[in-house]
């Protein structure tokens, strides 16, 4: 079966916004050649149970619609299971009459919502995992999807367990390599340090601090949401926040448009992957790290069990207690590391993972 002209729900547990993960990337690829229906998080509960749902679309670019909506009872997964079900059917059915037709796949990414994809009455439903979740959530979506992905070597280790046979792929490149666009960095050093991502309590800001104290010849850019946002709940707290703000090379931007997130990376000298040790298996195979690739520039990063097997010319990998001495070692000798033939050899990794290669071989795959 051709993999365009399809109409897609897509089910994302982060709703749509200024960042962007995976679920987005895919979304807006996937509307280049179908029609998607991105459902955010429902946003509340209608008054009365089973009463008014008030779901909305916002176009968002040609062929790429968000859904609103509210459940039909509050705390909707706390209900008991038949009570649960029902109302996702009865959801499941009011969205498909709001958007005009019957979905030909559902595309999920939320374990915690629609767990029986049958709801949706369509032969081609796909449940695709990019985190670790107790097997409560997961087991009936494994059970009713018709095809389950899984990102690393140690989420379809998980789903196995769940009785699912996943296919395996990486987190995919949404940048042209190709695009050379750039923006003026702030700071007045030349060289560049920049960090992406949500700057939540998995962020190991001791060792972020240290780099930048340690390292005054450069100015250390962080680019992402300090507060709660359309990806996390999360705050950087204000002790966190005070120490990097009396630094005076850094320099917080703040949340930038996804699409424009390659600008930043193309200035860049060095990108940074910091997380604790502790949270090092929950952020094992960072979105973040496609974006980087794909700049070409020399990434420094905590282990990460995704990429284990890579050379060190494509991602720096090294325990927290090296990485301030690794930093000395690579912004000391920034023309080996960023030498033409690691840069294109980064790049091109990104280009092999982009998402509209992903998208053929997963679609490829259901749809057989």
């Amino acid at each position: 079966m051709e993999t365009t002209g399809h109409h897609i729900v897509l089910i994302s547990p982060e709703s749509w916004g200024k960042n962007l993960l995976s679920k987005h990337h895919y979304a807006k690829f996937l509307a280049e050649n179908n029609t998607v229906f991105f459902l955010n998080p429902a946003v509340g509960f209608s008054i009365l149970p089973f009463g008014n749902m008030k779901i909305e679309k916002q176009v968002v670019q040609q062929n790429l619609n968000v859904i609103t909506y509210k459940n039909v009872l509050p705390r909707l997964n706390h209900w008991p299971r038949f009570i649960r079900q029902y109302a996702y059917k009865i959801q499941a059915k009011r969205i498909a009459r709001f958007l005009g037709c019957k979905p030909d796949v559902v595309w999920s990414f939320d374990p915690r919502r629609f767990q029986n994809q049958q709801v949706w009455q369509t032969k081609y439903t796909l449940y695709h995992s990019v985190d670790i979740h107790p097997a409560s959530d997961e087991q009936q979506l494994i059970q009713t999807s018709k095809m389950v992905v899984g990102l690393s070597d140690l989420i379809c280790t998980d789903l196995r367990k769940k009785g699912a046979d996943p296919f395996q792929t990486s987190h995919g490149c949404h940048v042209d390599v190709t695009n050379k666009e750039q923006i003026a960095l702030p700071g007045r050093n030349t060289l560049k340090v920049v960090y992406t991502g949500n700057f939540h309590r998995h962020v190991d800001y001791n060792l972020l601090v240290q780099l930048a104290q340690e390292n005054g010849q450069c100015d250390f850019i962080l680019i992402g949401p300090t507060t709660p946002s359309n990806i996390s709940t999360d705050s950087l707290n204000q002790a966190d926040l005070a120490r990097l703000k009396a630094c005076s090379n850094v320099f917080m931007v703040g949340s930038v448009p996804g699409d424009d997130l390659h600008k930043y990376l193309n200035a860049a000298d060095i990108c940074l992957v910091l997380f604790k040790k502790e949270f090092e298996v929950v952020h094992h195979a960072p979105h973040k790290l496609m974006a980087y690739l794909a700049s070409g520039k020399v990434i420094l990063a905590n282990p990460m069990s995704a990429y284990r097997h890579v050379p060190e010319d494509l991602v720096v990998q090294t325990e927290q207690a090296q990485i301030p001495q690794r930093f000395k070692e690579i912004a000391s000798s920034l023309d080996k590391w960023n030498a033409a033939d690691k840069m294109q050899f980064r790049k091109k990794f990104a280009a092999d993972h982009h998402y509209r290669i992903k998208i053929h071989e997963i679609l490829g795959k259901l749809l057989a």
